[in-house]
């Protein structure tokens, strides 16, 4: 045990020795630390050397693809002029189109106009053969045409099919001896077909030696009435 007289002599050797100890790890730790700036502030140094020398291979890239475009312009800009516009367009107008078709040749519009009669005549014969059948009609229509052709056109004339449906009726002919059909020979057949409930008639003879007429349903034939005797 330490006897009081001597413990006022040990608090000032412990102060000593605690700041002898802390001057001696102060002077210590000051290059430590000064090291570690050093490193820091090398290492930034490396960093922004890096960036420079890629800002300036990127600026270098730049100015070549710069004088590549330029060189390459002129060419680029006189193909794009060799292109022709779209029709109906004039450099950064739009114009309508002309709407006036080019001038056919005598040939092309007999071609177009015959396209366009059998394009008809076939809808012609889907239509009677896919109709309903009025049989009132048919009963009173289809024999009367066979009989009235038969009689007023044989023999150069004979009727191959006679067939009514509801709103048409389709007769086809055979004439070997004629290419096609005279117009005067079907004159008095006109005035005879009056009797029957069927108006126009039109003639599909595109192949020579036949024609196929299609007769449309029309109103009922007046009835002529009884002369009242007289006396």
């Amino acid at each position: 045990m330490i006897e009081p007289r001597w413990s006022w002599l040990l608090i000032p050797l412990s102060v000593s020795t605690l700041a002898a100890a802390g001057y001696a790890w102060g002077h210590g730790s000051v290059p430590r630390q000064r090291e570690a700036v050093v490193a820091v502030v090398k290492s930034d140094a490396q960093r922004i050397a890096a960036l420079e020398r890629e800002v300036q291979s990127l600026r270098a890239s730049n100015a070549q693809q710069a004088a590549r475009l330029s060189r390459e312009a002129p060419a680029v800009n006189a193909a794009i002029a060799a292109v022709p516009p779209p029709a109906g367009e004039r450099g950064d107008e739009h114009e309508p189109l002309d709407p006036t078709p080019p001038e056919e040749t005598p040939e092309q519009q007999e071609r177009r106009v015959q396209q366009v009669r059998i394009e008809h005549f076939d809808a012609l014969d889907r239509r009677v053969d896919t109709e309903l059948v009025d049989g009132r009609w048919r009963h009173e229509t289809e024999q009367p045409l066979r009989q009235l052709m038969t009689k007023y056109l044989a023999p150069e004339i004979t009727v191959s099919e006679a067939t009514c449906a509801s709103t048409l009726c389709r007769v086809k002919l055979s004439h070997p001896a004629w290419p096609h059909i005279p117009a005067t020979k079907l004159f008095e057949f006109n005035v005879a077909r009056a009797s029957l409930e069927v108006t126009e008639i039109q003639y599909d003879n595109r192949a020579d030696g036949t024609t196929t007429l299609y007769f449309k349903r029309g109103p009922a034939p007046a009835s002529i009435p009884a002369t009242p005797d007289s006396g």
